[in-house]
């Protein structure tokens, strides 16, 4: 069953505290982090992840072995300079954990005997699978 939290606040950030703390038990399970915001493109928020929602899930994360990474949309320019410019580039900094670029990864092309094409994406983080992370956390934008 799913559950829906909301509320009227200007303060984002004890809001996602508030909720991380009713699923507190939950990560404990885990050690290793992998944190998926939404950078759409050179646009701040409304269109990306909120600062305050980052740093919210990041403080509550401290000391465990966390990585945020995303990719903007392929339409929406340099991807690179997108995340190197976006406000959660410094939000990540300031915690000590690193902001990956989804789409810098390694790309083998396949084709099937019977012609059917398709590409493989191996893992940005140097021989680091999904696998290694026990809680995936993605972070929508929160309004």
């Amino acid at each position: 069953m799913s559950q829906v939290h909301f509320r009227k606040t200007d303060n984002r950030g004890e809001f996602v505290l508030r909720i991380l703390e009713f699923f507190e038990e939950q990560f404990k399970e885990s050690d290793t982090f992998l944190v998926k915001p939404n950078i759409v493109s050179y646009e701040e928020y409304p269109t990306t992840t909120h600062p305050e929602i980052l740093d919210a899930v990041l403080t509550f994360l401290s000391g465990r072995d966390v990585v945020v990474a995303d990719g903007p949309a392929p339409d929406a320019g340099d991807s690179q300079r997108i995340m190197e410019q976006s406000p959660l580039k410094k939000v990540c900094d300031s915690h000590g954990v690193p902001l990956i670029n989804l789409y810098i990864t390694n790309i083998r092309r396949f084709v099937t005997p019977r012609g059917y094409r398709f590409r493989i994406f191996t893992s940005p983080w140097r021989g680091i699978s999904l696998s290694h992370f026990q809680f995936l956390r993605y972070t929508p934008i929160v309004k």
